[in-house]
């Protein structure tokens, strides 16, 4: 049972960090299109840079606890 009940509170960690880096994802995108296409922003690159990369870490810390499971058994 302790297994399952920590399952579901990792659970609920994956689903908040991927619904924020979905949302820093499209805010980098939205930055980025506008910046293109639009108007200039300034400081652009570096905005576009933070807001993606951190989207990334957020993708591949949703992951890791699916690897640690996966090598305890």
């Amino acid at each position: 049972r302790d297994a399952q009940e920590s399952r579901g509170l990792g659970d609920v960690y994956k689903r908040q960090y991927v619904c924020c880096a979905v949302i820093l994802f499209v805010v980098s995108d939205s930055i980025l299109a506008i910046d293109k296409f639009k108007m200039s922003i300034p400081y652009a690159n570096i905005i576009i840079g933070v807001t993606y990369w951190s989207s990334i870490t957020l993708l591949s810390l949703s992951i890791t606890p699916i690897f640690y499971a996966r090598n305890r058994t």
